[in-house]
């Protein structure tokens, strides 16, 4: 269990944080995300939780998304960013990893359950639940700001983006303690 929601933690760092060097992305998106699946596998392995489907196919498709669209800037002629689809690509890839996460969160509290950690399962239902708030606000005003895209409603794609990054700090801060966690509760046997 460690080391997956370690492979979680930098999977999600490194889709989250690119580096361009002229037109090359040095660590493209979807590298982060093929690692968090990667993640998802090493959990699997040492679970007995079967909602494992969810996580996997929503993180195939966002390895799909991020390589596609960048893919398709740099090698044709078709520019994707003035698109209507490109408009909401950044609210599609928002809303699975919301799902996707959630489920990881919700996989890890299951198996606190199975090994008799209650006293670690209250505090993360909370974090699972402000993630949940936090993302699905961000989700949602960055929706609405490109729906309507006027200069008023640009702030609730300021704000949603404000919103979901402190609900990514969260979510991270919840992946290291359910390593901490796991790794506390192997070092007792």
């Amino acid at each position: 269990m460690v080391s997956g929601y370690r492979l979680v933690f930098w999977g999600l760092i490194l889709a989250h944080v690119n580096f361009t060097v002229g037109i090359f992305t040095v660590v493209p998106a979807f590298v982060g995300y093929m690692v968090l699946l990667l993640g998802y596998y090493d959990i699997e392995k040492e679970t007995e939780e079967q909602r494992f489907l969810v996580p996997r196919v929503g993180t195939a498709m966002l390895v799909l998304l991020t390589f596609i669209v960048p893919f398709m800037e740099y090698y044709s002629n078709f520019d994707v960013y003035s698109t209507l689809m490109y408009q909401y690509y950044q609210s599609v890839l928002m809303l699975l990893e919301l799902i996707v996460l959630h489920y990881i969160l919700l996989i890890g509290i299951s198996e606190l359950e199975r090994k008799r950690l209650d006293d670690d399962i209250p505090k993360f239902v909370r974090k699972d639940q402000l993630f949940l708030w936090l993302m699905g606000l961000g989700t949602c005003g960055v929706a609405i700001g490109v729906t309507t895209n006027t200069n008023y409603f640009q702030l609730a794609t300021l704000l949603g983006s404000a919103l979901s990054f402190i609900g990514g700090i969260v979510l991270l801060y919840t992946l290291s303690d359910f390593k901490n966690a796991f790794l506390a509760e192997e070092n007792v046997k």
